[in-house]
């Protein structure tokens, strides 16, 4: 689990968002739905060929999978230091609207024809410029 959402996330950083998003979905629907234990981001799959689900009481993948949706998939990215907050997004090509509530960023996302629009509220303590990419 934990490999494939590095992966994933590696797939958005390098601009190839539709396979990082394929990705991403298919090991969250492996771990959390399809698994021995719903609702768990285990540290090993049923694919392991030598443990199988053997090991879900790891915390391997919680803290890559938290940040292939923030980084990834809503494309936040804080410089603080440097008073920056890029955002660039890797949405699917047919999703229509996304929203985010993070407690130091809210983004909302929405496609109507070819228009699209973004909402982007920072709560950093420090003001930052907005940079979009």
């Amino acid at each position: 689990m934990a490999e494939a959402g590095h992966t994933a996330l590696a797939y958005w950083q390098a601009g190839r968002s539709q396979e990082a998003f394929s990705l991403f979905k298919g090991c969250l629907l492996d771990s959390m739905f399809l698994g021995l234990c719903p609702g768990n981001l285990g540290m090993t799959t049923y694919f392991d060929s030598a443990r199988g689900e053997a090991q879900r009481d790891f915390a391997d993948a919680v803290g890559v999978c938290s940040r292939a949706v923030i980084e990834g998939l809503f494309g936040v990215r804080p410089d603080v230091p440097a008073g920056q907050l890029l955002i660039c997004p890797g949405f699917p090509a047919d999703w229509q609207y996304a929203r985010l509530k993070h407690p130091d960023v809210n983004v909302s996302y929405e496609r109507k024809a070819l228009v699209e629009s973004y909402s982007i509220e920072p709560k950093f303590a420090k003001p930052n410029d907005m940079v979009a990419d």
